[in-house]
């Protein structure tokens, strides 16, 4: 069962109609206190502002712009497992109408001060941090930190080829806690 709810204002809004086909809807939109349940396990809440949003529909294809900031997001996955974050994410996705499949998408995420619950060992991370870009089939990293065991561990690389992923990535860290590391693992030392 499906649920939306929020507090939803536009500003600057604009409509045009070009060829008697051709449509375009440009305009800035908030949503505050906005709620989403998809089902008992999947919820979601935030505040979202996007200070850009063009959607158009050209020659049989949706094409979707935005730059949006979600404040106080959180998502609750079902069994526990939580993400609250506040990222900002720039999108620019193609849609032909006749031929879904063909989607294409790219875009970038940044977030700070993330925090993961439920998940395992989640209770030793805080303060993600992620610096991304992202297209169709591949995921740029520019930085990654996560703070595990008072240790900021980062990490940058890419992701492409998500049908057979390639994986290139390289981490450090400075200062690890040998001992903490040993408490909490200890088949790993």
């Amino acid at each position: 069962d499906t649920k939306f709810s929020g507090n939803i204002t536009a500003q600057d809004l604009q409509l045009s109609l070009t060829n008697k086909k051709d449509l375009t809807l440009s305009t800035k939109l908030n949503i505050d206190d906005m709620n989403l349940s998809l089902n008992a396990d999947f919820k979601a809440s935030a505040n979202i502002k996007a200070t850009k949003l063009m959607l158009k529909l050209v020659d049989d294809t949706l094409k979707l712009s935005t730059e949006t900031e979600i404040t106080s997001g959180h998502l609750n996955l079902g069994d526990n497992k939580m993400v609250d974050a506040s990222p900002r994410v720039e999108l620019t996705l193609q849609l032909p109408l006749k031929d879904p499949s063909s989607m294409t998408y790219e875009g970038s995420v940044t977030v700070s001060d993330a925090r993961v619950k439920g998940f395992p060992m989640t209770e030793l991370v805080k303060n993600i941090e992620l610096d991304a870009d992202f297209k169709t089939d591949a995921v740029t990293v520019n930085a990654l930190t996560i703070n595990a065991l008072n240790t900021d561990l980062r990490a940058n690389g890419t992701i492409s080829n998500f049908k057979n992923p390639l994986v290139s990535m390289s981490a450090e860290a400075n200062d690890l806690n040998l001992s903490r590391i040993k408490e909490i693992i200890p088949s790993l030392i």
